[in-house]
């Protein structure tokens, strides 16, 4: 009986100081981590065929004027998909890294700031509402049938996915992503 309490103990303690060593990464280490993730997947990308490569899935989405487009009607340049929720706090950290990079290359590149929209935790209005208020310039669609988070698998946000010109998907960051993550994905999408 001892052992079992023990061993308990042992795995408790053991559990608690993994969850100490990861709140205690930097940002900075963790920004690096994902940086090389999305480097890897853009490696593991470039070495695949192209008829291995996975093309993006489509869905229809919503303008903030009530437009109802598909993202392949985006296709010719390349796409940042973003899914957030205003609820979200890290999707709120990271909106201004989005709003500052679509300021400098949303010339180049299409920003799709996809919200995540139910009539449960995220109505419409709210969505609205919270990004008139935080003045953000970035284009703003709505998911308002759930299609995409279901056709993407989205079970965290926010996710960022990196998406070519031709429609293919390059790199995915799940998690709030930073300058310098958002800055190497950008990279892999309009160098080629």
């Amino acid at each position: 009986m001892n052992k079992v309490i023990f061993g308990v103990i042992g795995i408790v303690a053991l559990l608690a100081g993994a969850f100490l060593a990861l709140n205690l990464i930097s940002d900075q280490a963790a920004e690096e981590f994902i940086v090389e993730a999305i480097e890897e997947q853009a490696a593991q990308a470039a070495e695949q065929a192209p008829e291995t490569r996975i093309l993006a899935p489509d869905f229809e989405m919503t303008d903030i004027d009530g437009n109802v487009l598909r993202l392949s009607d985006l296709f010719g340049r390349p796409i940042v998909l973003n899914f957030w929720a205003s609820w979200c706090p890290q999707c709120r950290a990271e909106q201004p890294g989005f709003d500052l990079a679509y300021t400098e290359r949303g010339d180049e590149v299409r920003f799709v700031m996809l919200n995540l929209t139910d009539p449960f935790r995220e109505p419409l209005e709210q969505a609205v509402a919270y990004i008139e208020e935080s003045g953000y310039t970035f284009p703003v669609y709505f998911d308002t049938a759930q299609e995409a988070g279901v056709v993407y698998g989205i079970r965290f946000i926010p996710t960022t996915v990196f998406i070519d010109a031709d429609g293919y998907v390059v790199a995915l960051s799940q998690g709030a992503i930073g300058e310098s993550g958002l800055r190497r994905g950008l990279e892999m999408i309009t160098e080629g």
